[in-house]
């Protein structure tokens, strides 16, 4: 049988009214990740402090707590991967291998800087994250280590620090420690020879040269007696500034220019320590003691050098430093210090106020006015008997670029309690559930599963459209002095009311059933 050109279009409008109702998309939620094991100290207590909001804005509704808790996982896992603020490249030293760290995102967030990573005053070992680089003609790059100059392959960024981990075997003497003698210590790297012949040896030469140019503050105090009574003041005081400039190395020594300014505070020339008093039969003195007012100051400045000797006897300290790659190949250990809940309250912030500003955000609500607070991270971190430190912010914050979060794990191990008559007293007998009897239950009819509906609505039972007129809508024009009218797509829709009557009655029986469903 052969359709018409309007039984093909009935028929195409039926196949999409259908076609729409079976395969329109709906929000599919994923199953929550397996926990992590052995998770990082510091993703728990932010995992806890979500579930706990959660709970607060669901109320008891458990289904939409945990849903509300993985949306905003999900939200704070893409913090990284979408906010340029907290974005690092895929080769950057601060990744944990070619993982998001948590030290980044301090570091992003302000919580720490570079320098509050950087170990320098441990004896054994130091750590040095560097982030300023000199670009050299040949392409490399120059940075300071330790007092050393290293040449590197890679620029230094703050988002891409170089990190250098140097050993060392510190000899006893402090670099601040001055020593005189009339022969040489191997344990000094520097000396200079007085005009007596003694040696004044230091491992430092601006603590040398400090020491030569006598820096300082010297006062001269003077006596006085009045009345049977002595009383001290001071007279002057000379105080002496070493500011080094600069050095040139020689072979065996090395000529360093200095300027010395000196400060000399007085009495002023006017001014008496005594008084004389005369009484017509005795004269006395009194003690004037000098207040600031009373002293004068002069200052001059001068220039000269000194050669500082190195001494060939010195034993050097052996130091090996090591360029590495990221910050997986450090000790966490090295770390100690405590890392406040002020500051993980902080990091928690920015990274929930960077996902809450994502458009498809729809985890719990959280705003810049009700922040997280130290308080309730240092609940958690007292419910886990656990205290933050530096050193737990060298672990991995998830994968790739995704901050992962999980939900707490629960324990498993319960308490079993037997249940026991509470008229006899007597435990009650278990029943293996497979032999238990359950009555059989009648298929309810058609009407009986729809009159709880209707008795929702009991207004709506006799409720009816009032009937309308309308007419269709027609065009007329005049053109060349002829008269049109536009009224042909009356015919053919009257034609067809009953049909679309029926397909429009089809279409809206399905959208009310599947939002009934839904619900």
């Amino acid at each position: 049988m052969c359709l018409g050109r309007y039984s093909r279009i009935k028929k195409l409008v039926v196949y999409f009214c259908i076609a729409q109702l079976i395969y329109s998309s709906t929000l599919v939620y994923a199953n929550p990740a397996v926990a992590l094991v052995a998770r990082p100290l510091l993703s728990r207590v932010l995992s806890n402090v979500v579930v706990k909001r959660a709970a607060t804005v669901a109320a008891n509704d458990a289904t939409y707590a945990r849903l509300v808790t993985l949306q905003t996982f999900k939200s704070v896992g893409q913090v990284a991967a979408n906010d340029a603020r907290f974005a690092i490249t895929a080769s950057s030293s601060l990744r944990h291998a070619k993982d998001i760290s948590w030290v980044s995102l301090a570091l992003s967030s302000g919580v720490i800087s570079l320098s509050d990573l950087n170990i320098s005053e441990n004896e054994k070992i130091g750590v040095q994250f560097e982030p300023n680089a000199v670009k050299l003609s040949d392409g490399r790059y120059a940075i300071n280590v330790n007092g050393k100059t290293k040449v590197i392959s890679k620029n230094a960024t703050i988002q891409d620090p170089v990190i250098f981990r140097y050993s060392k075997e510190v000899s006893s003497v402090p670099a601040e420690d001055i020593y005189e003698a009339d022969n040489l210590n191997n344990l000094y790297r520097f000396y200079y020879e007085t005009r007596l012949g003694s040696f004044i040896q230091a491992n430092s030469i601006d603590t040398l040269i400090q020491e030569i140019g006598e820096a300082g503050i010297r006062e001269n105090f003077e006596k006085v007696s009045a009345n049977n009574t002595e009383y001290s003041y001071l007279s002057s005081k000379r105080e002496t500034i070493v500011k080094y400039l600069r050095q040139e190395d020689r072979d065996d020594y090395t000529r360093v220019s200095v300027r010395l300014t000196y400060i000399t505070t007085s009495l002023k020339s006017n001014f008496d320590v005594l008084t004389r008093n005369n009484t017509g039969s005795e004269t006395f003195f009194t003690f004037n003691n000098p207040n600031e007012n009373d002293y004068e100051k002069s200052e001059f400045s001068l220039s000269t050098t000194y050669n500082i000797n190195f001494n060939p006897d010195f034993q050097a300290q052996e130091e090996t430093e090591i360029e590495l790659g990221n910050i997986s190949e450090l000790n966490p250990d090295l770390y100690s210090q405590p890392l406040t809940a002020q500051q993980l309250a902080s990091l928690y912030n920015a990274l929930l106020l960077s996902a809450a500003s994502q458009i498809d955000y729809q985890g719990i609500p959280f705003s810049i006015s009700d922040p997280i607070t130290a308080q309730e991270v240092a609940a958690e971190l007292n419910s886990l008997g656990e205290s933050a430190r530096v050193g737990d912010l060298f672990s991995k914050a998830g994968h790739s670029n995704s901050i992962e979060l999980s939900l707490p794990e629960v324990n498993s191990s319960t308490t079993v309690i037997t249940p026991t008559n509470p008229t006899t007293g007597k435990e009650i007998e278990e029943i293996d559930p497979s032999e238990a009897e359950y009555p059989e239950l009648e298929m309810p009819t058609a009407e009986e599963i729809l009159d709880p509906f209707k008795k929702f609505f009991p207004t709506l039972q006799n409720f009816k459209l009032k009937g309308h007129s309308a007419t269709c809508p027609t065009w007329s024009f005049d053109i060349w002095n002829k008269h049109f009218t536009i009224d042909s797509h009356c015919e053919l829709l009257e034609e067809q009311r009953q049909l679309i009557q029926a397909i429009f009655g089809i279409l809206w029986a399905f959208i009310a059933l599947r939002h009934l469903l839904t619900a």
